[in-house]
């Protein structure tokens, strides 16, 4: 049964609200055809006026220009198709983003003045992320879309707070009212869309896609000297010894993960010989003896209070100097089969070549 035969009166409506009662053909769009923004504003207020819901929701591409250039940043269209392909280092713990519009419909029952405002904060992130935007050139009759963000899952969601500017010259508010979403709540309707009365008359939408898993974020901090075993250079580690001395100098570098997680250990050969108090010090190695290795896992402290530890033991990868006597050029071999070239200069470029596939990057 079509539609006109099940609510004739409002399938005669639309057609006349669309503009095309005369002629049935008009709304046939093609594969790649391009509709007109007019024909897509009419839409949209149809499906407002049925449903009482925005028409473009998280994950549409109603608006496809507005939202490119942010899926390209944040390689959304890769997350969302491509499975996970860490198979190899389970200390990588996987990030989920979502795509998250928020909607404003409504006006409030007191004209707001040019010193409110509404304030956009998730429930779990930097005390620094705050989105203002003012009420006084905010008129919402219909669904409109206020926020577009790309949220990662571990944000838990968000708070909408209604907020009013005080007088004085630290610019602070006060706090007057909010309203919040969960993810794990919005998660759970069928549409993957909530609503909240923010005043009486003043609603509020979030609408969310499911979470897809983003590409790794990781960060390499500088941490302690290290010894040829893989322990801290520190007294701690000597009186546990019987001071015995500590051989090897390697400058060490944590790798931490997008939730501050220790993942892998980066250390660097730079020193032989060990330290004591008179002749004897570490002497720096040539440039040919140099190394660099990687290993998987997090630091194994002394004690839950201490920041002494050693690295972790697994080695899941290597790299050696190559000797080449070029200016500005220095070349590693790694243990993956790879070289890697670093050219020094007025630009600095890198390259990865693999001799077995003789493909470059």
């Amino acid at each position: 049964m079509n539609p006109c035969q099940s609510f004739p009166v409002c399938y005669a409506t639309d057609m006349v609200a669309m503009g095309i009662s005369d002629n049935v053909a008009k709304v046939g769009v093609c594969y790649g055809e391009v509709v007109s923004n007019e024909a897509v504003r009419r839409t949209k207020e149809l499906w407002e006026d049925a449903y009482d819901e925005p028409y473009d929701m998280a994950g549409s591409e109603v608006d496809v220009g507005a939202v490119s250039t942010a899926r390209e940043a944040f390689y959304w269209v890769p997350a969302a198709s491509e499975e996970d392909a860490n198979r190899l280092y389970k200390s990588l713990q996987p990030r989920f983003l979502i795509e998250v519009y928020v909607f404003l419909k409504g006006e409030f029952d007191k004209e707001p003045t040019s010193k409110e405002f509404l304030r956009l904060r998730t429930q779990r992130c930097h005390r620094s992320l705050k989105l203002n935007i003012s009420m006084s050139n905010l008129s919402c009759k219909s669904w409109q879309k206020v926020w577009h963000l790309y949220c990662e899952f571990a944000t838990r969601g968000l708070f909408i707070e209604f907020r009013r500017t005080l007088s004085g010259c630290f610019r602070k508010s006060k706090f007057l009212k909010n309203i919040s979403f969960s993810w794990s709540d919005v998660l759970h309707e069928k549409a993957l869309a909530l609503t909240e009365e923010l005043d009486v008359r003043m609603r509020a939408m979030a609408s969310i896609t499911p979470p897809v898993q983003a590409p790794y974020l990781l960060k390499c901090v500088p941490d302690r000297v290290t010894d040829d075993g893989g322990a801290m250079i520190s007294d701690v580690i000597l009186r546990m010894r019987n001071y015995r001395p500590q051989e090897g100098r390697w400058l060490t570098r944590t790798v931490l993960d997008h939730s501050g997680r220790e993942c892998f250990v980066i250390r660097m050969r730079v020193g032989r010989g060990i330290w004591r108090r008179g002749a004897e010090t570490p002497m720096a190695v040539k440039w040919e003896d140099r190394s660099i290795e990687v290993r998987e896992g997090s630091w194994s402290y002394i004690a839950s209070t201490s920041s002494v530890g050693y690295a972790p033991e697994k080695i899941v990868g290597t790299g050696t100097v190559m000797k080449d006597h070029q200016e500005n050029k220095v070349v590693w071999s790694l243990s993956t089969g790879d070289t890697l070239t670093i050219r020094l200069g007025d630009e600095l470029s890198f390259q990865l070549k693999n001799d077995s596939s003789e493909e470059e990057v």
